[in-house]
């Protein structure tokens, strides 16, 4: 690559930082400001810029079979963020990736194919946890339970980027929809704001990643408050016992019984 060539890369990826930056404050804004629907589609903008970004550094090139630049950066963006997951638990993720791999050329699938994914069979199930469960084993309690809730929100992340929901969740947030009859079918204010949450942080753990190359973060809220009260912070421990106490409560049982359950 020339000179001019790595200074017009830099320019770009700084350009895109101040912008995922930008749109993540005016996100948080309409969050705070009680209006999940602008937020999430601001939040679900700046993670495909994130994506963007992450795409311009590393000279990635869109395949013939990604269906749409949106979908492409939503999806390269995500396999950022589980790839720098695995690498925060040093987890190798390559007879896994080569088990899937060959389950997808046994069902006939190829990449790019817009057709469903198949439910996983309890055999694949089985040699994947095989795989997997070990590596675990060198991770104390406390980090086994952060890694169970990382993934959890992972999962939700990648369910909806690899469904290719993304761009209908970011103009829920944005449009009244209505059915062949007018009834109306969703509206931003049917967003509702844990979801909003959930692509702020998405979009703010990509661009930690592109700007700093922070892979070792926390993955969801839940999982920086417990790591904080973990460490010793008051705070973040006064505010986990309120949660745990609030959803207890929703639920029936003591705080201590709803924590044994997590």
């Amino acid at each position: 690559m020339t000179v001019d060539a790595n200074k017009a890369k830099s320019a770009a990826l700084e350009a895109v930082v101040v912008n995922v930056t930008r749109l993540l404050a005016d996100a948080r804004l309409l969050q705070n400001g009680g209006s999940a629907g602008s937020a999430i589609s601001l939040a679900i903008l700046a993670f495909e810029e994130a994506g963007k970004g992450h795409i311009i550094e590393n000279g990635w090139e869109k395949p013939r079979g990604a269906r749409s630049q949106h979908s492409y950066r939503h999806f390269m963006a995500f396999f950022v963020l589980q790839a720098s997951f695995t690498q925060k638990y040093q987890i190798d993720m390559g007879a896994v990736n080569d088990k899937i791999a060959a389950r997808f050329a046994a069902l006939g699938l190829k990449p790019g194919n817009k057709d469903p994914l198949p439910p996983m069979s309890s055999e694949l199930r089985d040699e994947l946890r095989a795989d997997l469960l070990p590596q675990l084993d060198r991770l104390s309690n406390e980090q086994k339970a952060v890694f169970g809730i990382e993934q959890r929100w992972l999962t939700k992340v990648a369910d909806a980027v690899h469904q290719g929901q993304l761009e209908k969740i970011r103009q829920s947030g944005l449009y009244v929809d209505t059915d062949a009859q007018f009834a109306i079918t969703s509206t931003p204010e049917s967003i509702e704001r844990i979801d909003a949450e959930r692509w702020i942080w998405a979009a703010t753990r990509v661009l930690n990643l592109l700007e700093k190359g922070q892979y070792d973060q926390p993955y969801s809220p839940l999982a920086e408050l417990i790591t904080a009260a973990n460490a010793g912070d008051k705070e973040a421990a006064r505010v986990l016992y309120a949660a745990k106490a609030s959803a207890a409560e929703l639920k029936g049982v003591s705080p201590d019984d709803f924590e044994k359950n997590m």
